[in-house]
């Protein structure tokens, strides 16, 4: 039978801080990490670390999450699909991404 150890290693310690970022975790381990942290000061930068960069890139990330395309964009888009699915005929789909040569309508002006 393994003997539980009240204090974490630092692996251990680096481990739940990174689990930490994405979930909440369990109040033993929470106790076990706050109790790490207290005495290590190598792992207390960690932390100071990985907050840091889940905090900027979050923030960098944010306006990607929420980018919209513009109706015209859209509108453009589904002309070019009915364009395609009317041509490609019943239950066939342009899967290769051939435009033909009558499209003059391109996606990416």
């Amino acid at each position: 039978m393994k003997k539980e150890h009240f204090m974490m290693t630092c692996k251990e310690a680096a481990q739940s801080i990174s689990r930490n970022q994405d979930l909440r975790l369990p109040l033993g381990e929470r106790i076990k990490l706050r109790m790490h942290l207290l005495f290590c000061a190598s792992c207390r930068q960690y932390d100071r670390q990985v907050r840091w960069l889940h905090q900027t890139f979050s923030t960098v990330a944010a306006p990607w999450r929420e980018a919209h395309l513009g109706d015209e964009f859209k509108s453009r888009l589904c002309q070019q699909m009915r364009r395609s699915e009317a041509k490609a005929g019943p239950g066939e789909g342009n899967l290769e991404g051939k435009r033909d040569a009558t499209d003059s309508t391109s996606i990416d002006q």
